[in-house]
């Protein structure tokens, strides 16, 4: 009888936890890591591996890997009355919206130009730039190039920038 009375409470809890939870979407290039992170327990990875590519799926206990390079099975043709719809089209002002909805959470550069002539150049322009913006932009003298990027974004931020704009 309790848990009958306290059901729409647990649903309006769990339904404002979904709505408001972080959505992380993650890009590494020097450890080879592009996920997207949804409420800590669903992530999906693309994974390179010996000239393939993969699409890792984790969602809570259960996970998935496919190849992005293998044949599919071809489909059905598609009925008259799918190809009839007309697709809507969103505008690129709600796009930007929603774009603009997203926070950088982290950003980091690191740049290697090959030439120690050019990277000693071009160091104090990247400190100005890196002091100017509060990011990690450096140049190093290491022969590596990587971009660290980690946004972060909820249901409701976008939906929010979507409706009203």
């Amino acid at each position: 009888m309790i848990l009958i009375e306290a059901f729409p409470i647990i649903f309006v809890i769990a339904f404002m936890y979904i709505l408001f939870a972080p959505i992380y979407i993650i890009l590494d290039s020097s450890n080879n890591l592009y996920q997207i992170e949804v409420l800590r327990l669903a992530k999906v990875k693309i994974i390179t591996h010996d000239h393939d590519l993969f699409l890792e799926y984790k969602i809570a206990f259960w996970s998935t890997r496919s190849n992005l390079f293998t044949q599919k099975k071809e489909k059905k043709q598609p009925s008259k009355n799918t190809l009839a719809r007309k697709k809507k089209s969103i505008s690129f002002n709600k796009l930007h919206a929603v774009w603009r909805s997203f926070k950088v959470k982290q950003f980091s550069v690191h740049v290697d130009f090959g030439n120690p002539q050019v990277n000693g150049i071009l160091y104090p322009v990247f400190l100005m730039v890196s002091k100017w913006t509060n990011k990690e932009i450096m140049i190093n003298f290491e022969g590596t190039n990587s971009v660290k990027v980690k946004f972060e974004n909820s249901i409701a931020r976008m939906l929010w920038a979507y409706i009203f704009n």
